[in-house]
């Protein structure tokens, strides 16, 4: 999955908001920030997260982070499914302190085939644009870390319930990013009762 970030006013908004220790950080380590377009693993994007001081902030951060410690997580990790789905202990502590959220406009998914010589379900090569119903802008939760001092983060995601693809970003409101990054709930109640689940798609032209 990829997703895209639309030009429009709220981008002034984003930039205002950015952290300066946090921009300082990306020009020290040589990234540049990129505000608008499609994103891809390994880019440096807006994210939203809570400050020490409990407000809510921009900071840049790199998509794509590792689990040090956690078997079969040891290379940067994109993508990784909600709560019930995170059972190692080192996972878990990222989700209950450390959630983040990533403006969006529109994410790609990729349509999944299942292959008719092994049965498994693959990624095809048609690709779809996935919309919360009736929301321009959206944000997806994610989860985050510093890694040899960049933030990365890594996007969560739930199972689809859409015949195209097997699974979809999870997905917020606007008006509950501060609800979900704050670190004196519980996440687990949070994303249940948060969670957009009416989506539509259109294949990509």
């Amino acid at each position: 999955m990829t997703y895209y970030l639309d030009r429009n006013p709220r981008i002034q908004y984003l930039q205002d908001l950015l952290s300066e220790k946090g921009r300082e950080r990306m020009i020290q380590a040589g990234r540049s920030i990129t505000w608008e377009g499609e994103i891809r693993p390994r880019m440096a994007v807006p994210v939203f997260a809570m400050s020490r001081s409990g407000t809510l902030q921009v900071y840049p951060m790199v998509w794509g982070m590792t689990f040090p410690g956690v078997p079969g997580k040891t290379a940067p990790v994109f993508m990784t499914e909600t709560p019930t789905d995170l059972p190692a202990e080192r996972m878990r502590k990222y989700w209950d302190f450390s959630r983040c959220a990533v403006p969006a406009s529109w994410a790609y998914e990729p349509e999944a085939k299942v292959n008719n010589v092994t049965g498994k379900t693959e990624e095809g090569q048609e690709r779809y644009l996935i919309q919360p119903a009736g929301m321009v802008n959206f944000y997806i939760c994610g989860i985050f870390h510093s890694e040899d001092g960049l933030p990365t983060f890594s996007l969560l995601s739930r199972p689809s319930g859409l015949d195209i693809c097997s699974r979809t970003p999870a997905v917020i409101q606007g008006e509950y990013v501060k609800e979900w990054c704050a670190q004196d709930g519980s996440p687990d109640h949070v994303i249940r009762r948060l969670l957009v689940t009416d989506f539509i798609y259109e294949r990509e032209s």
